[in-house]
């Protein structure tokens, strides 16, 4: 099967394909005063596609900035500039102190197929951005995020007395915290146990979006009319996995909202984001007074949170087991902080939080060194502008290379080595873990409190060691992230036990 045989197929990636050479040809007479930041060289037509690896871009831009000894690269891949800002200070200076220029995205075509529609992370900048951004600003706030404590105080210790159970099955077991966390705040649902179809739901909602590639970088991405490729012509997996993902894209849309929607009617519902605008936009509705939310912006947020929130927050509990795990000094010294502070007659609480110090250091240290995103979403500039003598053109998708910076020398001591002692030292916090400027992630407050509540009680009642395998070697926990958005850390092994025994279980059936 050849791309001859869809007529218009082809029509649509020959004219796209012209268009593109017209742009570049342009621009090879057009003269401007600053140079384009410097980068590989490109092919005729094509730019850079293929220079960029698929499985570890962050990688290539580092290589890349070390080559031409330059904070910020340029490539170009189907006459679409890209930037990539390699700094801490250059990510600063672009992304915050001008963050004006550069709070849009580009268009995810890929995440469109999928079906993600009004999405506070993926909305270009504009009128609706604005509104659900205050939706969001208003929900978590710092001060706000504290009416969801005894939730996730409830979900940690759920989580620990689950794996007193079954300790091997810990993944799916953090799983149902992370769900159900966000499915209580959101929808007003409550997760019971792992076999709920929520949590199958959100598992296959993750792959969903972290399977399909860097966003703004696939084929669609660059190239939308690509989009009406057929399958049949394997030119595109991240393409043929956007259209697989459809179903269950609209399955977290529909299924939630369907089932709190009926609480709601019935007037049995929990207190949730949903029921809180949906009851809004109803009082509103009802006066004949116009107003700018909509039943789809109320959807598609409370979807974002699901998604956004819970993705994150298990791929970060999953990073700190996967620490704790590797580093056994780094975990006596947490449980020596939680036995002074916490004593060993109850579980820690979020009153706790101020003095569990060393815990607040581990987990900026796992942040800094397993960056979930790499290359954090990108920003779109909005006009054309210059920075330290280069120009970045109007329309650049700008990526943040979270990774570089979380282990630029020039800031950090021995970056390679994982040390949460290095913040007593005025090292500072890595950049990018949630974003820059005003695509900073809302529910960051949310999502650090749900990962120190559920490592202090978990290292209140657990010791986590390494795996041995069956030639009796220590299996060595690998650091790693998986592709594509919002990643998780690679498979490892390692075996709880509990700290004191029976004591440990009263415990938890004494404090629920």
């Amino acid at each position: 099967m050849t791309l001859a045989s869809y007529p218009q197929a082809a029509l649509a990636v020959a004219l796209g394909m012209a268009l593109i050479w017209l742009v570049r040809y342009s621009h090879a007479f057009s003269r401007y005063k600053y140079p384009l930041p410097p980068g590989p060289p490109g092919r005729f037509l094509v730019g850079n596609l293929g220079h960029v690896s698929i499985d570890s871009p962050e990688k290539d831009y580092l290589r890349w900035g070390q080559a031409y000894d330059c904070d910020v690269i340029h490539t170009e891949v189907l006459g679409q500039h890209m930037i990539c800002l390699n700094s801490r200070q250059a990510a600063e200076d672009l992304l915050e102190r001008r963050g004006s220029n550069y709070c849009d995205r580009p268009r995810f075509t890929l995440f469109e197929i999928m079906g993600w529609g009004l999405t506070l992370t993926f909305l270009r900048y504009g009128p609706r951005f604005s509104l659900h951004r205050r939706l969001f600003q208003t929900t978590f706030s710092r001060t706000n995020v504290r009416k969801f404590e005894l939730i996730q105080q409830h979900e940690a210790r759920k989580t620990v007395r689950n794996l007193l159970q079954d300790p091997a099955d810990w993944k799916d077991i953090t799983l149902l915290m992370a769900t159900s966390i966000i499915f209580r705040i959101a929808f007003g649902q409550e997760v019971v146990d792992k076999n709920s179809p929520y949590c199958a739901m959100s598992q296959a909602a993750n792959y969903a979006t972290t399977a399909g590639g860097t966003p703004g970088s696939t084929l669609v991405d660059l190239f939308p009319p690509a989009k009406y490729l057929p399958d049949c012509l394997n030119l595109s997996e991240p393409l043929a996995h956007a259209r697989r993902s459809q179903k269950t894209i609209r399955t977290i849309h529909e299924e939630p909202w369907a089932a709190s929607l009926k609480d709601i009617d019935a007037g049995i519902a929990s207190s949730s984001f949903m029921k809180t605008y949906l009851e809004k936009y109803r009082v509103i509705e009802k006066s004949g007074k116009s107003q700018e939310l909509t039943i789809p912006d109320i959807k598609g947020a409370a979807g974002a949170i699901f998604i956004a929130g819970g993705n994150t927050t298990w791929s970060t509990l999953q990073a700190c087991v996967l620490f704790l795990t590797k580093y056994p000094n780094v975990q006596r010294r947490i449980q020596e902080e939680l036995d002074e502070v916490v004593g060993p007659d109850r579980l820690p609480t979020f009153d706790d939080r101020p003095r569990l110090q060393y815990l607040d250091r581990f987990i900026k240290e796992v942040l800094r060194c397993l960056p979930l995103n790499p290359l954090v979403i990108p920003h779109r500039s909005l006009a054309e502008d210059v920075y330290n003598g280069m120009r970045i053109p109007k329309g650049s998708i700008v990526f943040a290379n979270a990774s570089a910076m979380a282990s630029d020398p020039t800031v950090y001591d021995r970056p390679a080595l994982f040390e949460p002692d290095r913040y007593l030292r005025g090292e500072p916090e890595s950049p990018g873990n949630f974003g820059f400027g005003r695509r900073k992630c809302p529910g960051n407050h949310l999502a650090l409190a749900s990962v120190q509540i559920f490592v202090a009680t978990l290292m209140s009642a657990f010791h986590i060691d390494k795996a041995i395998g069956d030639n009796g070697q220590v299996l060595e926990p690998r650091v790693g992230i998986s592709i594509g958005l919002g990643g998780h850390p690679l498979p490892f092994e390692c075996v709880f036990t509990p700290r004191h025994g029976v004591e440990a279980a009263s415990l938890l059936e004494r404090e629920p």
